[in-house]
């Protein structure tokens, strides 16, 4: 019988042909194989789609395949232990077997599972103890040796025990498989890599009857590394003419996704597309960026209002996050805290859940004290015992806050003193008599903590009183009955000795984890590898941040990668290519919306790293995508897409008098929610009243200091002029920033680095077409020498380094390839590098204003060839700006006071003689690659090939230069005498500015200042 593959890209119709073939055969009672739980519920709607119920067929697990095939054989199948006992048994293995340096690791947190892990991965690439064994001695590993003794240990006990557990099962049905499968088809779909045990039982299965794989694959995609060796090795699995293959195309146009959303899918990471147009961004794609985990969750549960206001169903939205169990939980809080419907998709231990952690505070609590623990609930026995009272069992919540208040005040931390105060009170603390009748007895203690865990999960069903329980509750009143049901098999099991510290332990293992499954009518939060076979309207791919140094030698914490290769066993596969697989496998998801979601920093301002799969999608585009996200100075919703009442309430507080009027003009609000606001406001504005505005500086040694060297740069006069209040909070207190990230800032200086190199090793010369490769072959070794820098520092071979010096060698390859398009004859070379003004080691004076001098370093200064030395030359004065540059147009410019540029080209026509005709922004980036700045235009609208205005600065150009000196004649006089005066009706980073109230509903980052009422 044939071993039959299916392949193709996403939504290219593999899951319809695999349906169909399922549906054709179901007379014979077919079996699919999935990978997890929310597979199988997907697969049994989509199957009874059309006829509501289908008979026939079974949608299993390979766990659950492994047992259908045992069915089969003639040999009595042992019980399957409990996770407990093959716990105890491998901790009993290393105790007796283990290394010393294992032993002594035994009772920390994690020890025995890894170990147990390890055993099971053993035996998912077909090691037994005497393969082991040869293995170790043929490759003189015998440092190994040790695991393979606890490895046998762990076997033999099991053996003694008469029990065979999940692994051993699955290895005994791969001989019942070949000798009696023989009339039931197999399908298996949504693979992405097989352990040996699984493919040896696809090989036998195979002998027999028809197995059909269905396998994502796309060839030439980067992104389809881990399903390439997939299917090499299936290929490899049976003789060829066991083997037929079928493959899938996607369709030129998708009938169900949103144009750009198909073309994101199709060239992502693809080595077929050859040079093909950028895309033109729309509404489809926003990347967010924001600072500090509930920001980013904050900034979602924003954009889902908005959907959900617009008609979207809840269920037609999910959110895909690498850990569920760990950081999906705070989306869900906050998408909860919106009134927004959402269900978390994670398997949790019973010690993460609401149940688990105030039991596990009442058994802490209840220890003796100076007990050591490994692990547990942090804090002193007095903070666990509240935790405790505060629970779901807890008492009046009112008692509580009074009697913990008096043994604050008067120094109580005592538990068997608090526990009778609860008791003079009439109010006993649930289940302490009850634990301390039961003593030191193994089996009344298992029942009573049981019975409290049974009770305590019942208590989460008192907040949904009066509707159906929701996803939360029935989470943990499963916790309560996993925990039961650990109890009992403890007291089955387990030695009588210390049975409080056993039952404790049990519950921190990780031996009993609960299954949350997704609700209906709700937001979805999943894991990458759940969603991406599944179909939403809107996906929000979140918390994509790289993953950290990848230590290539290890593959986990016993082996190496030479190890395993040492034992034959399977190659583990590489995060990266794991992580660029899924990330691909979750583009294909969403049909009409797709958010991708980074954070910058951290809540401390500490640098985080955003994933460089979000730069890859960018690079995609000729402009940049529409952005969203939270920075670490928003701490409101724009008024506009204020998720709830709350938000709108602290949205419009933020804002003056007049912007707040204006929002809700535009919002349209009912009258009685108007009226509401209305009374807030007015508290607000009473608190804001007593806080209005920062005082100007007057001690005398402040104002000394500042002009004792009255000489500023370009970037502290810009500051100023801009905002006061942020120049002196930013350059003068100096608080550690929310942002933005460390590490482009040294991109940045790598960027201009190398650009400065390249430039001074041709003199005057630009890339042309005839010598372009020349100057694109030199930028791979100029960057890697510049990263080798001391102050640059990005030469390691980690993996955020190899990323930041490709990006670079990439942006500044792009920006040559655009410079040599200039059309001919360029009228500007390149003359001046990195000129020096006033600064240290400077070849140029600062320039005097007078009272105050200017400093600065000017990237590039290009000129017209040189004729009469009498003639000033005409210069172009270039920054290179590798970050973006959206706010520096003429329109932003003129009202934000971005006059760097400015002073930039009088500091050049004062120390180098030439005349200014316009100074730019030159952007070193992938998209939105026009300059901005100011210049005069030539008759044809352009400025020398530099790029097309938007404006005709002619006769401008003196009013614009007057205009940037004037203010910066203002800001250095203002820096002088320590000035924070603040005129809402000339700041341009206030909201009250003229320009602001028409943008309100655009999410405009600007500061509060004075009035506002945040």
């Amino acid at each position: 019988m044939p071993l039959h593959l299916i392949h193709g890209p996403p939504n290219s119709g593999r899951t319809d042909k695999v349906q169909q073939a399922y549906l054709e055969v179901l007379p014979r009672r077919p079996v699919l194989v999935v990978p997890s739980v929310a597979d199988i519920f997907d697969w049994e709607r989509r199957l009874t789609r059309e006829t509501s119920s289908l008979v026939g067929g079974q949608i299993v697990h390979f766990r659950d395949l492994h047992s259908e095939v045992l069915k089969l054989g003639t040999a009595k199948v042992l019980d399957e232990p409990s996770a407990l006992t093959r716990r105890r048994l491998t901790k009993d293995a290393i105790n007796s077997e283990g290394r010393a340096s294992l032993r002594r690791l035994v009772e920390r947190p994690g020890t025995v599972d890894s170990v147990l892990d390890l055993i099971d991965d053993f035996r998912n690439n077909l090691l037994d103890p005497d393969t082991f064994d040869h293995h170790v001695q043929d490759e003189d590993r015998e440092y190994l040796a040790g695991l393979g003794k606890v490895f046998r240990k762990y076997l033999e006990a099991m053996s003694s025990a008469s029990l065979r557990d999940g692994p051993g099962r699955a290895i005994d049905s791969l001989d019942v498989a070949a000798r009696h499968w023989k009339e039931r088809p197999v399908f298996i779909a949504g693979f992405d890599d097989m352990t040996k045990l699984q493919m040896d039982l696809v090989a036998r299965l195979a002998a027999n009857v028809k197995v059909t794989v269905a396998i994502t694959n796309e060839t030439g995609s980067a992104a389809m590394e881990l399903t390439d060796s997939l299917i090499a090795d299936l290929r490899d699995l049976v003789p060829s003419g066991q083997l037929t293959e079928e493959s899938t195309s996607r369709p030129e146009k998708s009938r169900t996704h949103d144009p750009v959303l198909f073309e994101i899918e199709k060239r992502f990471m693809s080595a077929n597309q050859h040079e093909p147009e950028l895309l033109e961004p729309d509404h489809a794609l926003t990347i967010m960026r924001s600072v500090g985990r509930r920001n980013e969750a904050e900034a979602v549960a924003g954009e889902i209002a908005g959907l959900l206001a617009r008609g979207v169903e809840p269920d037609q939205i999910a959110i895909a996050i690498n850990d569920p169990a760990g950081g999906g939980r705070l989306f869900r809080n906050v998408l909860a805290g919106f009134d927004i419907a959402v269900s978390l998709e994670s398997e949790t231990p019973v010690a993460e859940t609401v149940v688990g952690m105030n039991l596990l505070s009442l058994l802490d609590a209840f220890q003796p004290p100076g007990r050591d623990h490994a692990g547990g609930i942090e804090g002193s026995p007095f903070q666990r015992l509240f935790t405790w009272l505060r629970g779901p069992a807890g008492p009046d919540p009112e008692l509580v806050d009074e009697i913990e208040k008096k043994c604050l005040d008067d120094g109580v931390d005592d538990c068997e003193r608090i526990v009778g105060m609860f008791a003079e009170r009439g109010s006993p603390v649930p289940g302490w008599a009850e634990l301390e009748s039961c003593g030191a007895e193994l089996v009344p203690l298992a029942e009573t903590i049981g019975s409290l865990a049974r009770s305590t999960a019942l208590g989460t069903l008192d907040h949904d009183r009066g509707k159906t329980p929701g996803p939360d509750s029935m989470l943990e009143t499963q916790a309560g009955a996993a925990i039961a049901r650990l109890c009992s098999d403890i007291a089955e099991e387990s030695s009588p000795e210390d049975g409080l510290e056993q039952i404790r332990e049990a519950i921190l293992s990780g031996a009993a984890s609960v299954w949350s499954v997704p609700a209906n009518g709700t937001v979805r939060i999943a894991s990458p590898y759940s969603l991406r076979a599944k179909r939403f309207r809107h996906l929000f791919m979140v918390s994509l941040q790289e993953g950290g140094t990848q230590d290539t030698e290890r593959a986990g914490p016993f082996l190496s990668v030479d190890d395993r290769a040492a034992l034959r066993m399977s190659r583990r596969s590489d995060p990266e290519v794991q992580e660029r697989y899924l990330f691909y496998s979750c583009l294909t998801v969403p049909t009409e919306g797709l958010w991708l979601s980074c954070r910058t920093a951290d809540e401390t301002g500490k640098a985080e790293r955003p994933s460089p799969l979000i730069g890859s999608v960018e690079e995609l585009f000729a402009s940049p995508p529409r952005a969203g996200g939270r920075p670490g100075s928003q701490i409101t919703f724009p008024p506009g897409r204020a998720p709830s009442e709350d938000e709108l309430a602290r949205s419009l507080a933020s804002l003056s008098h007049r912007t707040a009027e204006v929002a809700l003009d535009k919002l349209d609000l009912d009258a009685t929610l108007s009226d509401a606001l209305g009374s807030r406001l007015a508290e607000a504005d009473t608190a804001e009243a007593r806080t209005r505005r920062l005082a100007n500086l007057t001690l005398r040694p402040i104002i000394d200091e500042l002009t004792r060297d009255a000489t500023f740069s370009a970037t502290d006069i810009e500051a100023y002029a801009g905002c006061p209040y942020r120049w002196f909070i930013e350059r003068q207190l100096n608080p550690q920033g929310m942002g933005p990230d460390a590490e482009p800032m040294v991109m940045g200086s790598l960027i201009h680095a190398a650009l400065d190199k390249l430039y001074t090793d041709r003199p005057g010369s630009l890339p042309r077409s005839h010598d372009l490769d020349d100057w694109l072959d030199a930028v791979p070794d100029t960057v890697e020498t510049i990263a080798r820098s001391s102050r640059i520092r990005l030469d390691r071979d980690l993996p955020g380094h190899r990323v930041a010096r490709a990006r670079a060698t990439q942006l500044i390859q792009s920006y040559l390839e655009r410079e040599a398009e200039r059309p001919e004859p360029v009228p500007f070379h390149p003359a001046e590098l990195e000129v020096g003004i006033g600064t240290r080691n400077a070849d140029h004076a600062a320039v005097s204003f007078g009272n105050w001098s200017l400093k600065g370093k000017v990237d590039r200064v290009d000129l017209t060839p040189a004729q009469d030395t009498s003639v000033r030359r005409d210069a172009v004065i270039i920054d290179y700006k590798s970050g973006g540059i959206g706010d520096l147009t003429l329109e932003q410019a003129t009202w934000k006071r971005r006059i760097q540029i400015q002073l930039y080209m009088h500091a050049a026509k004062e120390v180098l003689g030439v005349n200014p005709v316009a100074g730019l922004y030159m952007p070193i980036r992938a998209n939105d690659t026009r300059p901005r700045g100011i210049g005069e235009l030539d008759e044809a609208g352009r400025l020398g090939g530099y790029g097309v205005f938007e404006n005709d600065l002619t006769e401008e150009m003196d009013i614009r230069m007057s205009e940037a000196l004037a203010i910066a004649d203002e800001a250095a006089t203002g820096l002088m005498n320590g000035l924070l005066d603040h005129d809402p009706a000339t700041c341009p980073n206030h909201f009250d500015h003229p320009a602001v109230p028409d943008r309100v509903d655009e999410g405009d980052d600007g500061d509060a200042g004075q009035g506002s009422r945040s």
